[in-house]
This record gives structure tokens, sequence and C-alpha cells, in this order.
């Protein structure tokens, strides 16, 4: 399973320094632990800036190399959120929103021919969250 986390506002968890304004990745820690736990592979990619085309690339090169992709990224509410309309142009969109909260901005896709789950990186979504996206993995 391909993790791919973006956003100009993250950091590399383990980041000496935290500037104002900023927030730790530590998403992947969570679904790192749920998908070995499991006995899958997790393969993590580098934080991907927001910018589309860049997010368009890293989906694409995890599609390749991963039988399904944790896009972890702004999923519709923020002016930078490019999650849907790039995966849009890329494949398929089967949802986007689900029926469910914290994370009802969620949106799942094929690209490829592989499944991509775009969740939000809220720091106000609980952990829980996770838990619920590793299930539909």
């Amino acid at each position: 399973m391909a993790f791919v986390p973006t956003g100009n506002g993250l950091v590399p968890a383990g980041s000496a320094v935290v500037p104002t304004g900023k927030n730790i990745e530590s998403n992947s820690l969570v679904v790192r632990g749920k998908v070995e736990a499991w006995g899958g592979v997790f393969l993590p990619f580098d934080i991907v800036p927001d910018d589309p085309d860049l997010i368009v690339q890293a989906v694409k090169k995890a599609c390749a190399c991963a039988n399904i992709v944790v896009l972890n990224a702004g999923s519709s509410k923020g002016s930078d959120d490019w999650s849907v309309e790039q995966l849009e142009e890329i494949g398929t969109i089967i949802c986007h929103q689900v029926n469910h909260g914290p994370a009802h901005h969620s949106s799942a896709a094929v690209v490829d021919g592989t499944p991509v789950w775009a969740s939000p990186t809220r720091r106000s979504a609980p952990r829980s969250h996770w838990g619920s996206t590793c299930c539909l993995l």
C-alpha cells in the first residue's frame, strides 16, 4: 500500500523544528502501524506540495508500484485542495464525500486500474478515522 501525504503545511515526523503554522505529518505513522499489523507492505512517499502537477505525478508513481494508494490530502475544503480534481483528471471518481464524519470529505477513485482513497489531513479528525480508512483498504 502506497501512502502519499500532501500539503504545504506539513513537515516530516521527526523534524527538529516545526515552524509556526505547520503540522507534523503523523498520519503515515498510524496507517503504517495498521497496514503492517495486518501483514501488508507499507510504501511511504515524501510529502508532496500543494501543486496539481506534482500530485498527479506522485499518484501515478504510487499506482505503478502499489496495489492500493492512500492520498492523504486536502479533499475539498481549502483553497489548495486539489485531490478530487486531479484524480478526476487522471482516473475515475467512484465517490466524493462519504456519509460519515469527521472525515466525510474523503473520496475514492481508480487510477490506472489501482484504487485510490483520498482522505483529508485535518488535525481535527480523530485517529479513529484512520482505523475506518484502513478497514476500507
